[in-house]
């Protein structure tokens, strides 16, 4: 079955409710904590990488509207990439 990497990028704050929401739907995944720039500012930032179908889009999705709610954000990113998977 083909995999995807999506990405929930937002600002770092609230990050354990956030880990908490994202842990809910997804046993696994990284975390990445980073620096962002949003309209003119630089920010601590984290971004949640999951591989998943794409039948999981429309959970990201939900997730990510409840991180921006979360956060009380005007919004926040979310990418995806197809990519080949191999554990070994």
């Amino acid at each position: 079955m083909k995999q995807v990497e999506f990405r929930i990028q937002t600002e770092d704050i609230n990050r354990q409710k956030m880990i908490d929401l994202v842990s809910y739907h997804f046993s696994s995944y990284s975390i990445q904590v980073q620096l962002g720039y949003w309209i003119k500012q630089i920010e601590n930032s984290v971004c949640f990488i999951i591989i998943a179908t794409a039948k999981k889009r429309g959970i990201v999705e939900m997730v990510g509207r409840q991180i921006r709610d979360l956060n009380g954000q005007e919004c926040v990113l979310i990418t995806e990439s197809p990519i080949k998977v191999k554990f070994i």
